[in-house]
């Protein structure tokens, strides 16, 4: 009798020890962590105004068509204050690769619609895309045609 109960037991051990060892007994599968966002975002200062948060594509742009450069101010949520651009490693980083790939306007004989075109997609970028700023870029690029992409983006932003 004895041996009959201790072998009933033993018939029931794996049942006994799945309840106790769930890992054991359904095999597990690992999930990795959630991606985290790589990308900080930076706010530019543009004539005094707060602009961003922008992605490296935007500051790009920005930094393409003349608007961030070596003195704009920036900060980052790693910075404490606002900083100039040039002592910013990342932003210092994406000017001079920007610079060191050509960014320049060929001398062709429709310098000024390549000039619209920088303005108005520098705008866009700023987030002023409606048809009273694709005016005003007009009126700025009609009154100096030799305006550089620069100034016409500072004209243009102190008329708004």
């Amino acid at each position: 009798m004895k041996l009959g109960i201790g072998m009933s037991v033993i018939r029931q051990m794996p049942n006994m020890m799945e309840g106790c060892m769930p890992q054991l007994s359904k095999p597990q599968t690992a999930t990795p962590p959630p991606l985290q966002k790589t990308e900080a975002l930076t706010y530019i200062a543009v004539n005094g105004r707060q602009v961003g948060p922008l992605n490296d594509s935007e500051l790009k742009t920005l930094i393409a068509n003349g608007i961030l450069i070596d003195d704009t101010l920036v900060w980052t949520p790693q910075l404490t204050q606002w900083t100039p651009a040039r002592n910013v490693p990342n932003i210092q980083k994406l000017i001079l690769l920007s610079s060191s790939a050509g960014n320049t306007l060929p001398a062709t004989p429709d310098v000024n619609q390549q000039t619209k075109e920088a303005v108005v997609n520098a705008m866009a970028s700023l987030g002023y895309k409606d048809a009273a700023t694709r005016k005003r870029i007009d009126s700025v690029l009609s009154a100096n045609p030799n305006i550089s992409i620069e100034d016409a983006i500072k004209e243009v932003l102190k008329q708004l």
